[in-house]
């Protein structure tokens, strides 16, 4: 999350990271290698607007108090779903 980077990521992860990164759809070594190659051939004023974004999301929406609170959402949903 320090900037400068650009998420190249499966869409098998979950998670959406469309705006900020380069997706693959499948989770090959050809497909992330041409994943880096689009991102490698984005000018580049689109490849610093997207890490920035990336960066910005990042310090936003991954910091330890949001991971809590995912952890403890799954975690209560898990205890709830097996009470029954």
């Amino acid at each position: 999350g320090n900037g400068a980077l650009l998420p190249v990521y499966s869409k098998a992860t979950g998670v959406a990271l469309e705006k900020v990164g380069v997706a693959v759809d499948e989770v090959t070594y050809g497909s992330f290698a041409d994943a880096l190659m689009r991102a490698d051939a984005l000018p580049l004023e689109e490849f610093a607007a997207k890490a920035w974004a990336a960066h910005d999301l990042v310090r936003s929406e991954y910091t330890l108090e949001k991971y809590e609170e995912r952890m403890f959402g799954i975690l209560k949903s898990i205890i709830e779903k097996n009470r029954k």
